[in-house]
């Protein structure tokens, strides 16, 4: 047979095994009730039924006010004393880094001579002479007509300087009699006892300067360069030679061409 108790609640029966009504939700099982309670100076002693224990907790008093001490004064001169120096050594450091900073900069500094004479740290340095400006330039153009039956030197208007750049161009062909036709300036390899001057092929065109004083260059091949600079000394005017000792037959021309840079 079951055990069963009453709702103190309700009236209802339950199970003596349930914890709370089922009809209202009230606790089928108070908890207990304490017996005993004693309170000591300083010690709260509980006694439970059962097979709970006496618990002892301590409750700390309250110190009295009259039992706190009173701060010490020459601990508190002691700190204030700390920090003072703190800060006095704070100072004599920045005054002695600025010290140092400053007489390690570069200034002018008195040399303890006799004469006290005062020696800059830096001197000024020595100005630069500008460079000048650039010289203009003036392009001439020249050009003169080298006929092929012509034994003598053909002076030419053509004025060159001393040290000047120049640069050429030759057009045209020749006829050279009883050799060969459409010779360039370079001239050709035949007959070579036709040459005036035995280094030079048969028909090229010869050039020279020729001098105020009646003197003459060293003697070029005008097909051998289109870019000629003279000499320091070789200030005069340009003349022209076809290489055939006996051109009297022959037929043609050149057009020597001349593009001279003139210092203005």
């Amino acid at each position: 047979m079951t055990e069963k108790i009453t709702c103190p609640g309700c009236g209802t029966e339950e199970l003596k095994e349930a914890t709370f009504c089922s009809n209202c939700n009230a606790a089928l099982h108070p908890p207990p009730e304490i017996i005993n309670s004693e309170t000591v100076a300083g010690t709260s002693t509980v006694e439970i039924p059962g097979s709970m224990k006496t618990i002892h907790e301590h409750i700390p008093s309250s110190p009295d006010a009259s039992e706190q001490k009173p701060q010490n004064p020459v601990f508190l001169f002691g700190v204030v004393g700390l920090i003072a120096l703190i800060l006095v050594l704070v100072l004599v450091g920045a005054v002695v880094f600025a010290y140092y900073f400053f007489t390690s900069l570069d200034v002018g500094k008195l040399v303890p001579t006799d004469s006290a004479t005062v020696v800059p740290a830096r001197t000024a340095s020595p100005l630069k002479t500008p460079a000048p400006p650039p010289i203009p330039v003036v392009t001439e153009r020249s050009s003169f007509i080298v006929k092929a039956n012509d034994k003598e030197w053909q002076v030419s208007e053509i004025a060159v300087d001393n040290s000047q750049m120049f640069n050429t161009e030759v057009r045209g062909a020749i006829v050279l009699d009883g050799i060969g036709a459409n010779v360039g300036p370079s001239g050709i390899a035949l007959a070579p006892e036709r040459r005036v001057f035995k280094e030079f092929l048969t028909g090229s065109l010869l050039m020279r300067i020729r001098f105020p004083d009646g003197k003459t260059s060293v003697v070029q091949s005008a097909a051998l360069s289109d870019i000629w600079q003279t000499e320091e000394n070789e200030k005069g005017v340009i003349e022209f030679l076809i290489n055939d000792n006996a051109p009297e037959k022959n037929k043609g021309m050149f057009l020597f061409s001349a593009k001279l840079e003139n210092e203005q």
